[in-house]
């Protein structure tokens, strides 16, 4: 009985423990100042220390209810409630179940900053997209500066861009293709800070109705335009005026909605700026035969090197790009330009030629002017739905050139020789695409081509009198020369396509006609002109009729692409002139065959084979003599050259987006062989040429890697590239059959860095070493056939001292090593100021260029048997004050 009466103050201590520390239960309601209940209010128990015990949040009715065990309310306890928007407010817990109400007045809550960075490159799908901002420079100007740094991506001198070692198969501006193959327009008038990414498209298909009927491995660009650059008409420009007697001007306004878009605009200069670059069509013209040159006025060509500076020019161009959209997918297109350009060039040309008996040597000065101007429209109507595909374009180009040049030879003494010429060309070309049903489609195609280039050379004073005027001295030498040319083709296809094969066949033809018509005459001390003699009179008629199958079969998994495109061919060629007339009838088979096989995500492996089978043009079978300039007269008989080859490639690619890594590895070989050759005979006065019958066999390697990477660290983009090629080929001269073999080894580094947000760089480094020498004899052991070894070094650094004002000190150095002859070394160095005038959106510069004061450049070739040297007056010393604006 005492037991029971020893566990009573027990369980009375225990009973008060329970209550010191018992669940702490709060329940309520939130509203605002106007009694509307608040929802996902957070509610909070916390200590008086700030350690939060429980957490709530309301309901849709404003409504909480939050508990908390093994607290007490001695230990200072509050729940308070917050909200965006809204002041906090706290209630202290007196009471372990207690209910509490809140009413939250409005409040302005200032939220802290926060900065997003976008990833310099990221991947989705078959779109890579590039980040500008990660890759621009204040100093940057236009997109195409952004362009050039890109990781995976190369710009060549001339503009044309390319991807994994290929060059891009469209450019688009915010989807729309303005400017088709112009596009160095955009790279060259876009401002950068007006494109907010650039995307590289993989495997692009630009027809909608192919899209997942003919597959493809190309890739192409799209500019994504930042709002702003979408929203008005905008300007941009520069003036400049500098010493000695230089001048820029541009004006170029833009436009960028959805429904109109335009690049149009005037540029001027004489400062070596080459404007033609901007006419330059990446993607080829039209179609169809190009017009042979088949006159000209000599000269050394142009310098290896930039060519600001060697060009002396005084050029302008206006240049007009309106894209409308009509209704949906259906849009008008006008590109057109006219373009004015005076070239000025001071060159020296010397060669010499090593024969079994004797050496003969060539050396001249000239002084040349070359005047052009082109005018050229298109006008494009393009529909590109996913049910059907219409493309019609329809091109006028006219262009007339003079040449002018002074000649000082050691051989002729004191020349002159003036070209003129004029290039017509007309063209339409439609292409129409419709799908059906079950995957099938059907494509209608025409191509209809005129070209005319009347050009006529005059050279004087009369030369070679005992040839050509019966030893009586005369004023000149003109001939004339022109190859009217007509080509059309047309034909139809049909296509079929499931997951995993695609047909396609096609039945058609082309028909080339040309009339090849030239005479040389020698025109008196009375003025009177007769003709030399028949040997110089060209009547020639020619045409070439193919009518063609072709198949193109594509089979396709997720880890292969195999292709076959087999064409096969009846050819009838004829031609008829003065004294040949011949008729051949051929059937040349020529299949394509390519592999791409995926070794993993996003890498892969290509292959491709390639039989050719080509046959000669009529400028390879004229029979009489043409003076292509004052000492070269050609002929090339009545044979019709014929060439066969086999072509394999072969190449890998990886590449790594997360880590912005590229590499590639490319290797090729073919074989070729034709049934004729080139039956050289060159002397101290003049050169010959025509084809002769000859079992004539080559053949060529080549081999090349390419690495590209972004590091993060130092904001810096490395490339480097690595190739070799190697020739075997057939040379007749002057009686005696050589064999040579050409090799050239090529590196270079490309690096674009950010040290610090006051500082970047660019350098761009490349060495050559090439020559040639008779087959089977090792290069190295051989003195009589060296290598022409050749550096280049271009390095750009841009200095930040405010944010108004920076500038930038920019060089190139070349350097040439031929063996037994002392090196050749230039130095180019550049400078420029840029102070920012940002209330009137206007930069003022002040540019130095050739602060070294270069006024020549040399430059040297060398063969098995021969050396070529060059050298050229360069653009001198000069300063210039340049205002850039927008509007």
């Amino acid at each position: 009985m005492q037991q029971p009466k020893r566990t009573i103050p027990l369980l009375a201590g225990l009973l008060i423990a329970c209550c010191a520390h018992a669940q702490i239960s709060v329940s309520g309601s939130v509203r605002d100042s106007l009694g509307k209940p608040l929802q996902a209010v957070s509610i909070t128990l916390k200590k008086s220390n700030g350690i939060i015990l429980s957490f709530a949040i309301t309901n849709a009715n404003g409504a909480y209810r939050l508990q908390h065990a093994s607290a007490s309310v001695k230990d200072t306890l509050a729940i308070e409630a917050n909200a965006i928007g809204y002041k906090k407010q706290s209630v202290d817990i007196a009471t372990a179940t207690q209910v509490a109400d809140f009413r939250l007045k409005e409040s302005v809550t200032k939220l802290p900053n926060v900065t997003v960075k976008a990833a310099p490159l990221r991947k989705e799908g078959d779109t890579l997209t590039y980040d500008v901002g990660s890759f621009s420079n204040k100093q940057d100007r236009t997109i195409g500066d952004v362009i050039k740094k890109l990781p995976g991506v190369e710009v060549a001198e001339n503009g044309q861009i390319s991807y994994e070692g290929k060059p891009i198969n469209r450019f688009y501006i915010d989807g729309d293709n303005l400017l088709d193959g112009r596009y160095n327009i955009a790279t060259k008038g876009i401002p950068n800070d007006m494109v907010a990414k650039v995307q590289v498209l993989e495997n692009h298909q630009p027809v909608n109705v192919l899209k997942d009927l003919v597959k493809s491995d190309n890739a192409a660009m799209n500019l994504v335009l930042k709002e702003k650059a979408r929203l008005k008409i905008m300007g941009t420009g520069d003036a400049a005026a500098g010493l000695p007697d230089g001048y820029n001007f541009t004006v170029n306004t833009m436009l960028f909605q959805k429904q109109v878009k335009f690049m149009n605009y005037i540029k001027m200069n004489n400062i070596g700026v080459d404007l033609g670059d901007e006419t330059i069509n990446h993607f080829g013209g039209a179609g169809g035969p190009t017009a042979p040159n088949l006159v000209s006025a000599g000269g050394a060509g142009n310098p290896d090197l930039l060519k600001k500076r060697y060009l002396f020019n005084n050029a302008g161009l206006v240049n007009v790009n309106d894209l409308i959209t009509l209704k949906k997918d259906l849009q008008l297109r006008v590109n057109a330009f006219y373009s004015w350009d005076r070239v000025y060039q001071n060159s020296e040309y010397r060669s010499s030629y090593f024969g079994l008996n004797d050496t003969i040597r060539y050396a001249e000065k000239q002084n040349a002017r070359t005047t052009s101007n082109t005018f050229n429209t298109q006008f494009t109507l393009n529909a590109n739905r996913k049910d059907y595909y219409l493309n019609n374009v329809t091109m006028l180009e006219n262009t007339p050139t003079a040449v002018l040049a002074g000649i000082q030879a050691t051989s002729n003494n004191n020349i002159n020789q003036q070209l003129n010429g004029t290039i017509t060309n007309v063209s339409n070309r439609f292409n129409l695409i419709k799908k059906t049903t079950n995957g099938k489609f059907l494509e209608a195609y025409s191509f209809l081509n005129k070209i005319n280039n009347p050009a006529t050379l005059f050279v004087t004073p009369g030369l070679y009198a005992a040839e050509f005027n019966h030893n009586v001295p005369f004023t000149g030498l003109e001939q004339f020369a022109a190859v009217p040319s007509f080509f059309t083709e047309e034909y139809v296809s049909f296509g079929k396509a499931s997951p995993k094969f695609q047909q396609q066949y096609r039945v058609g033809f082309n028909y080339l006609g040309q009339d090849l018509n030239s005479e040389l005459d020698a025109q008196q001390v009375g003025g009177s002109k007769n003709i030399v003699a028949d040997s110089f009179i060209n009547r020639l008629d020619y045409s070439r009729l193919k009518v063609y199958v072709q198949t193109d079969l594509t089979y396709t998994t997720p880890k292969m692409m195999l292709r076959l495109i087999l064409p096969v061919t009846y050819q009838d060629t004829r031609y008829s002139g003065r004294v040949v007339r011949n008729h051949a009838n051929d059937f040349p088979i020529t299949p394509i065959v390519q592999l791409k096989y995926n070794t993993g995500k996003e890498s892969y492996l290509n292959f491709g084979y390639t039989y050719g089978n080509t046959f000669g043009t009529i400028s390879s079978v004229y029979d009489s003599y043409i003076m292509r300039s004052y000492r070269n007269f050609y002929t090339n008989g009545n044979l019709l050259n014929e060439s066969r080859s086999h072509n394999f490639s072969g190449g890998y690619v990886f590449k790594n987006t997360l880590k912005i890594f590229f590499f590639s590895v490319n290797a090729g070989l073919a074989f070729s062989s034709a049934n004729t050759i080139s039956d050289a005979q060159i002397s101290p006065v003049l050169q010959q040429s025509r084809f002769i019958p000859f079992n004539n066999d080559s053949r060529s390697y080549q081999a090349s890697a390419a690495i590209s990477k972004y590091i993060f660290p130092l904001m810096t983009t490395i490339t480097g590239k690595v190739g070799w090629q190697e020739s075997v080929s057939n040379q007749l001269q002057n009686g005696v059959l050589l064999q040579t073999t050409f090799d050239n080894y090529a590196y270079s580094v490309n690096l674009n860095t950010k040290f610090a947000t006051w500082m970047n760089m660019s350098y761009n480094g490349t060495y050559n070493t090439y020559g040639s020498k008779p087959a089977g004899v090792n290069q190295v052991k051989s003195n009589s056939s060296p290598k022409v070894q050749r550096w280049q070094h271009e390095l750009a650094t841009n200095f930040t001292i405010t944010p108004d004002f920076y500038f930038r000190v920019s060089g190139d150095h070349y350097q040439y090593h031929v063996p037994g002859s002392q090196d050749n070394n230039f130095t180019f160095v550049d400078a420029a100021f840029t102070y920012k005038l940002n209330k009137w959106k206007t930069d003022l510069e002040l540019s130095l260029t050739n602060l070294t004061g270069k006024d020549t450049y040399s430059s040297a070739s060398l063969s098995a048997n021969s050396i070529v040297e060059s050298s050229y007056r360069i653009r001198p010393r000069m300063a210039m004050v340049r205002f850039y604006f927008r509007f």
